[in-house]
């Protein structure tokens, strides 16, 4: 088998396939059903129809490299061309946090109101009623203010917290990993320290 199949786009973005013959009279057939489905021939290239829709284009450069991997040949897929699937998978993993995050945050479980319509007052009571998904062996004692934060950690997996020093950032990343650790979603936990050196004049 040559190694020279490749996936990648060209100057016009368009997706290009450079697909050499197997010389499995079979095998090479059956590429070349499906490439004319697909594509335009020029050569040895295949070039896909061009499109704007990057999910689209994603998706159909998806497929092709699932193709080959069903017809068990080597396909070399290029950087660029990789950059531009993780970007997008990077996009979806996003969009489905957010969308998993959304609920949490919008609407409060106690009283069914958005936490944004919350006077003062009501936001304290609903604060300190509400229970977020611990485990029963977490030992500190969550503020009123940390508990809705994890229960959205939960929701979207993973997540970075910039709040001000003493709100209670490790309290709350503690809370998040009882559960994960009770549940099985997790059996370790790695915690890197950097040292900062302060320089005073």
């Amino acid at each position: 088998m040559s190694d020279l199949n490749s996936l990648c786009t060209d100057d016009y973005s368009n997706l290009v396939l450079k697909l050499e013959k197997t010389g499995d009279i079979a095998t090479d057939t059956d590429m070349e059903n499906w490439l004319d489905f697909e594509c335009e021939q020029n050569g040895s290239e295949w070039i896909f129809p061009k499109t704007k829709d990057v999910v689209k284009f994603v998706n159909v450069a998806k497929e092709t490299k699932e193709f080959f991997e069903k017809q068990k040949l080597e396909l070399d897929v290029c950087e660029k061309l990789k950059n531009i699937i993780n970007s997008a998978s990077n996009k979806d993993r996003y969009a489905e946090a957010v969308e998993k995050a959304s609920p949490v945050k919008s609407r409060c479980i106690i009283c069914s109101e958005q936490w944004a319509a919350h006077d003062s007052n009501q936001l304290v009571s609903c604060q300190e009623k509400y229970q977020p998904k611990i485990s029963p062996n977490f030992k500190r004692t969550l503020m009123p203010y940390q508990k809705l934060p994890v229960d959205h950690l939960l929701a979207i997996g993973n997540g970075a917290n910039f709040s001000v020093p003493g709100s209670g950032k490790t309290t709350i990343t503690y809370a998040a990993l009882s559960n994960w650790l009770d549940d099985g979603t997790i059996d370790k936990i790695l915690v890197i320290l950097k040292h900062l050196s302060l320089k005073y004049t």
